[in-house]
């Protein structure tokens, strides 16, 4: 894990679907995603990510950009109660944490995580998601069916936080399933994530959701609209969903 001091300064894709792993094929059909219920989704008043992005100290960033690779596919910077912001970046190469810290002299830090990727693993899909009013559905094909566990399978299989779980929910069935399919077979999520702007019950022009584990990653990036008509729960959705593989971590 790499610890930077904090300086004081005033400072087109191809597309592949997305497959598991032959070893997580029978667990996939065994144990199947757990499709959330949506929750309410907070939204706080505050600096957008592109003011908190740039608050985060310039060797901090350039070391992610450096981990992450050319090609950066989402990244955001958060911060809550006047906190420093800590910054997420995610790249052809890695997915970077930024996460602010205090060293043993009690000075302002971050640490720095990086799950590093096979860049020849990472898979792309696009999720485009358009029901209806009242959740009529329309799509080119035939309709999907939502993966039910069987009796016997253990409930909560996946240890999804609650808060993750309710924003989670809010997501097409299928941008669920392709987030959570390569840890159904027991992986454990280490590091789980989202950031979203918009309006409370409307547009999110930003959205993005990271999962990352000792042996893969997966993340979902893109936006969200609601017609005139339709709600939270019949919204259109416009995605990218992505999948790598982890060759070698650092940090949490």
């Amino acid at each position: 894990m790499d610890h930077l001091p904090v300086h004081r300064t005033t400072g087109a894709h191809g597309r592949e679907a997305i497959r598991p792993h032959r070893s997580q094929e029978r667990a996939v059909q065994r144990i199947g995603p757990q499709l959330c219920a949506a929750g309410e989704m907070g939204f706080t008043s505050g600096p957008g990510r592109d003011v908190l992005w740039l608050r985060v100290p310039e060797a901090v960033r350039r070391r992610m950009r450096e981990y992450a690779g050319s090609e950066s596919l989402l990244w955001w910077a958060s911060a809550a109660d006047g906190r420093r912001p800590e910054a997420v970046l995610f790249g052809d190469r890695a997915l970077c944490f930024a996460d602010p810290r205090v060293d043993t002299r009690h000075k302002p830090v971050y640490a720095i995580s990086a799950y590093h990727l096979d860049p020849v693993s990472l898979r792309r899909a696009e999720v485009v998601h358009r029901p209806g009013p009242q959740g009529r559905q329309r799509t080119s094909g035939p309709p999907r069916r939502a993966s039910t566990p069987p009796p016997d399978a253990r409930p909560g299989a996946l240890a999804i936080r609650t808060g993750v779980q309710e924003v989670l929910g809010h997501l097409p069935p299928r941008a669920q399933e392709l987030l959570q399919a390569p840890f159904l077979a027991g992986q454990e999520i280490l590091r789980q994530d989202y950031h979203y702007y918009g309006e409370a019950g409307g547009d999110l022009s930003v959205f993005c959701m990271v999962f990352a584990g000792p042996q893969d990653v997966t993340a979902v990036e893109g936006s969200r609209t609601i017609p005139v008509g339709h709600t939270e729960t019949d919204a259109h959705w416009d995605l990218r969903c992505y999948r790598g593989t982890v060759v070698k971590r650092r940090g949490r």
